[in-house]
């Protein structure tokens, strides 16, 4: 047998589904999702948010992962906790791959995929400034703007009081590439050798001030990581 079906077979071993359990659930549409502000890093554990929702219903609600069919981890080097709602990454596995969680629901594939961050990429936490930008940008200046493991944030000069800020979101960086990616719209990225983080396009909000597509946005790191990063 294959190296990597063994370890599917192992690291998810059969249970038996309480069919009284699962019957509220007959029906329903089911998903799953890793807690959205959270990055897979080596050595941490991972939320996984379960739901399900009715066919005439936009709510999503509770659902038991003990009601999955077939449910398994790809890797040796993931492992669910016990309540099947959080895997936990082994210190060792490699960056830059992907742990899948599989399984069924009447008959239906459930599939999700995790990515782990790539080597460097932590090198972005902390609270940067914006110091200049170049080219046809136009936008509210960048206070503040925060890496950290829980996604990035950004705060124009207006919105800093208190606990405000001007938008927040999931970001993953590829430092060999150059691709940072903010949600879903990826940017031209790279860390200067004076420290400085350089940005190509029009993130945060930001627009072209003219018909020119250049826009290049430099900020100057002021905290090397941010509290509880």
């Amino acid at each position: 047998m294959p190296f990597f079906l063994a370890a599917l077979m192992l690291v998810a071993p059969e249970r038996q589904i309480d069919t009284t359990r699962c019957a509220g659930f007959a029906g329903t549409i089911v998903g799953l999702k890793s807690y959205s502000r959270q990055r897979a890093a080596p050595g941490t554990t991972i939320r996984i948010e379960w739901t399900s929702r009715k066919p005439t219903s936009p709510f999503e609600e509770f659902f038991d992962p003990r009601c999955v069919q077939g449910l398994r981890v790809s890797t040796p080097q993931a492992s669910f906790s016990p309540d099947l709602r959080s895997i936990r990454l082994a210190p060792g596995i490699a960056r830059g791959g992907v742990v899948t969680i599989s399984g069924t629901f009447e008959g239906k594939p459930l599939v999700l995929d995790i990515r782990i961050m790539d080597p460097g990429e932590e090198l972005l936490d902390g609270i940067w400034s914006e110091r200049s930008r170049s080219g046809a940008c136009a936008g509210s200046k960048i206070a503040e703007l925060v890496f950290g493991p829980y996604g990035y944030s950004y705060t124009y000069p207006e919105a800093m009081i208190e606990t405000m800020t001007s938008g927040s979101g999931i970001y993953s960086w590829r430092p060999a590439s150059g691709k940072l990616t903010l949600d879903e719209v990826g940017y031209a990225a790279r860390l200067s050798t004076d420290g400085t983080l350089v940005i190509d396009g029009y993130p945060f909000g930001m627009w072209p001030s003219s018909m020119s597509d250049s826009c290049r946005l430099t900020l100057a790191r002021v905290k090397a990581a941010p509290d509880g990063g």
